[in-house]
């Protein structure tokens, strides 16, 4: 008896269905990524991390973000945004973004957008955000709609906030070395020209764990180098990690999914170094 159970076992762990089962495991999600967590680490000066999460819709996506960091002991950044956009195009249609004590509400229209800054006692528990300035800019594109190119009319350039933009970049024709586009992004001051330059092709091998299988993977990427380089640094108050001027983001070529954040925060030497380490 023993012996045929022995002989039934063999069998079963050699038939080919098990390894079936196992390649039919999802691979790593980079074409329809719902979560995305970067991590930061500067030897003991800075340790932060990033998670974004994108709801998708038939008319709407959602991209909310949530960004810790502290920089030698102190607390750097603890902010959480949500962007609403058209799907398809990603024009901002909403944009929240929200710290201890200070947030801002993005409303956009046809024509212009609406600032509102706000702020809140930190030290009362659930205060309410009282409404300190609100401003109306312009919307760049609002005029170019009436120009006509022979019987069609140009559609206005998309509005974007700062985290559409990115999400943007993996539907946009940013494919090879060279390639440029000039994104128009709403900030607290007004509309800003962002370009964003591909400058670099590169195969990289990468560690990342995947949510969806709960393991880590060793993978083969094609990664692309993008140059963001605000037209006007001093007055775009946008980006990771209140990351200043030009920022360095590096994409997987085919889907765009963010790998790697890089860039220059106040108070902290060097560059910092924002990677991809959970993917689902």
């Amino acid at each position: 008896m023993r012996r045929r159970l022995l002989i039934m076992l063999l069998v079963l762990l050699a038939l080919p269905w098990a390894a079936a089962d196992e390649s039919a495991e999802p691979g790593v999600p980079f074409e329809n990524w719902e979560v995305l967590r970067l991590k930061a680490r500067k030897l003991m000066v800075l340790t932060g991390r990033v998670e974004m999460k994108l709801a998708r819709g038939a008319e709407r996506d959602v991209l909310e973000t949530e960004t810790v960091a502290r920089a030698f002991g102190g607390s750097l950044a603890d902010t959480r945004t949500r962007s609403v956009v058209e799907h398809g195009n990603g024009r901002s249609l909403e944009y929240t973004s929200r710290s201890k004590k200070r947030g801002r509400n993005y409303r956009f229209g046809p024509e212009s957008f609406v600032v509102e800054k706000l702020w809140r006692d930190p030290d009362v528990k659930d205060a309410s955000w009282e409404v300190t300035s609100s401003d109306t800019y312009p919307n760049p594109g609002a005029a170019v709609s009436s120009i006509m190119v022979g019987e069609s009319a140009i559609e206005s350039p998309p509005l974007y906030d700062y985290y559409a933009m990115i999400l943007q970049l993996g539907r946009s024709e940013l494919r090879k070395v060279g390639d440029e586009m000039v994104f128009q992004v709403a900030t607290s001051k007004g509309p800003r020209a962002f370009r964003v330059t591909v400058g670099e092709e590169r195969d990289n091998r990468r560690k990342l764990i995947n949510l969806r299988t709960g393991r880590k993977e060793k993978l083969e990427l094609r990664e692309l180098r993008l140059r963001v380089t605000p037209a006007d640094p001093e007055a775009a108050d946008e980006g990771f990690m209140n990351m200043e001027g030009e920022t360095e983001l590096w994409i997987e070529a085919e889907s765009g999914t963010l790998l790697q954040i890089s860039g220059k925060v106040e108070n902290v030497p060097g560059q910092v170094h924002i990677q991809l380490a959970e993917i689902g």
